[in-house]
């Protein structure tokens, strides 16, 4: 690959102080301030050092024009001293994260859930006279399983127990919604349970703490509470950027989990760790814990799990930089630059690394998608025909790395007449850093 003019190359290596791309005058940098900010799932003190990422816009607020107003919200981290957990340090307001569109979902990774489903049938005495519940519309593949197995009821929190219409509610209003009052209330109505599923929600969830003790008023004292959250070590050691969205107020690994739980009163039981590419799924076990002993969990390892997201946080200006010039080669060079994939992830990885400039469009075959604009990039999102335009000549994969095979053979016309594809995440054997 030609390198870039000595001029430009200078213009990249910039510091940690970067232009926000959302607002003129904000910056993007590592601030070390006096934090007297407390754990929003243990209650001990935050490290002095955050990074601190300024006004970004919502990845879910597609526009219909460029030129349309955007709300925008601060994005910073912090990470506890006490139990290493990294978090956002200003969640959003949950109505103004809401979905405004009703054909926004999002999936979970669910080929682990069979494994999982023989572990909870063999922890229970009786399926046939067992109670099972979840939360959201993300835990009824498992009680569907749970169904198919035996278990004789299965039922789920339903949107009008929040005080809610309709057939579905988003994650974020779920965790708003779930309080001890709603959940004593249900609890009357129906029962205790013998097992309670918890998938994806937790990372969501603004008051970690009263929202687990509501979920405690549900479970008999002997009851199973399964808990499911993305596991964010190699995200972190890998310094993946896109991984980082205004709806996940948590970024658990094992430790952090098994911390939080263990502060909260929860007795760990069993806990699995499912590899996926992007990001592992822990699944964890546990029971109300009927003694007020917290166990001790390794001091090295908290240790580990703090300075990986130190080391995280001091990464992130020379990683923008390293994609910046990337993507500047490939423009020195004349080639037009596609992002195919409209979803959170490709929309945090244009902002966060101030890529704008470099990409032409994104391109999305969800109809839904085709013809608005991205939040904060403001750039057009297209159909993947577009890759018929003969000056592409790379197209950035911003979708799971378990999809993309299958996205390739589907445009190998694009890959025959010389264009390249390559992956926004470090994970991928066809990353554009590799």
């Amino acid at each position: 690959m030609k390198p870039l003019p000595r001029c430009e190359q200078e213009r990249l290596r910039e510091d940690a102080w970067l232009p926000c791309p959302m607002h003129m005058g904000l910056y993007i940098m590592i601030t070390e301030t006096s934090c007297n900010r407390a754990c929003r799932a243990c209650g001990g003190s935050l490290h002095c050092e955050t990074l601190d990422l300024g006004n970004q816009a919502f990845c879910n607020r597609f526009l219909s024009n460029p030129t349309d107003p955007e709300y925008t919200h601060p994005l910073a981290l912090g990470v506890c001293t006490s139990c290493g957990l990294l978090q956002l340090l200003d969640p959003p307001p949950v109505e103004k994260i809401t979905p405004r569109f009703p054909w926004i979902t999002y999936n979970e990774p669910e080929e682990h859930l069979d494994h999982v489903t023989d572990i909870l049938l063999g922890m229970i005495e009786s399926k046939e006279n067992a109670v099972a519940a979840g939360v959201s519309y993300k835990d009824d593949t498992t009680l569907e399983r749970l169904r198919e197995r035996g278990v004789g009821l299965t039922w789920r929190v339903t949107p009008e127990e929040l005080g809610l219409c309709g057939s579905k509610t988003e994650i974020e209003t779920v965790q708003h919604r779930f309080t001890m009052e709603k959940a004593a209330k249900i609890s009357k109505n129906r029962g205790c349970l013998d097992i309670l599923i918890v998938r994806h929600i937790l990372e969501h969830t603004h008051d970690l703490c009263a929202f687990l003790s509501a979920l405690k008023m549900l479970v008999k004292p002997e009851g199973l509470f399964v808990f499911e959250v993305p596991e964010c070590t190699s995200v972190l050691a890998l310094k993946d950027y896109s991984t980082i969205w205004e709806e996940h107020v948590f970024y658990f690994t094992l430790l952090t989990l098994q911390t939080c739980l263990a502060s909260n009163g929860f007795e760990i039981i069993h806990m699995e760790n499912y590899p996926y590419p992007l990001e592992n799924s822990i699944v964890l076990l546990a029971r109300q814990r009927s003694s007020g002993h917290i166990p001790a969990l390794p001091e090295q390892d908290r240790e580990k799990d703090l300075d990986r997201v130190l080391n995280y946080f001091a990464s992130f200006p020379s990683e923008g930089v390293l994609y910046r010039q990337v993507l500047a080669e490939y423009r020195y060079r004349g080639s037009k630059i596609a992002l195919l994939g409209a979803g959170h992830l490709a929309c945090t990885f244009v902002n966060l690394l101030h890529l704008r400039e470099y990409i032409d469009c994104i391109l999305e075959d969800d109809p839904n998608r085709q013809g608005l604009f991205m939040p904060g990039s403001r750039l057009p999102i297209e159909s993947s025909t577009t890759l018929s335009d003969p000056k592409i000549h790379l197209c950035l994969l911003g979708l799971n790395p378990l999809n993309e095979d299958r996205v390739i053979a589907k445009q190998r016309g694009f890959a025959e007449r010389g264009g390249e594809l390559r992956s926004i995440f470090p994970v991928s054997e066809r990353s554009i850093l590799k």
